[in-house]
């Protein structure tokens, strides 16, 4: 079977062809570097940087999930996006919805399925932080509140 057969044929099986070579030992750095090479799209590493918080916000959690995309930062007047798949057409949509929202042209660059997963962790982290913010706002209002009912009695 020639490689050109595999590649369909892990494509009629649903599996990703990235998914194929990653299972055949081909590292991340190879394959998105012939992804790169193959569609245009320059590659971002992150190399272990945090995305800042106040960037997270330009593409909301359920949107970079849905179109695997992730917000990499303001540079240079552009909106930075990490795209797992760039030519999605959907994908495309959302992002010029989104780009009109930050009132931002974007820029679109390739980053790795572990990058993208470090993201997706870091949407995780705050919202975790919101959620335990919110509790702390909650129990002092209560606090407030117990306070204020015993000034009344």
């Amino acid at each position: 079977m020639t490689d050109e057969q595999k590649a369909v044929n892990a494509k009629e099986r649903g599996v990703a062809l990235e998914e194929a070579l990653y299972a055949r030992g081909i590292s991340e750095s190879a394959v998105i570097g012939a992804k790169s090479e193959l569609t245009g799209y320059p590659v971002k590493s992150l190399e272990g940087n945090l995305i800042p918080s106040e960037d997270m916000h330009d593409i909301p959690e359920e949107s970079a999930r849905y179109y695997k995309m992730i917000p990499l930062g303001k540079h240079e007047g552009y909106l930075d996006v990490g795209m797992l798949l760039p030519d999605d057409l959907t994908a495309q949509e959302a992002l010029k919805f989104i780009s009109s929202r930050a009132n931002l042209p974007t820029r679109i660059f390739l980053v790795t399925p572990t990058d993208f997963g470090h993201v997706m962790e870091q949407y995780q982290s705050l919202s975790g932080e919101v959620h335990t913010a919110v509790g702390e706002f909650e129990r002092e209002s209560e606090d407030v509140d117990d306070r204020a009912d015993d000034h009344v009695h």
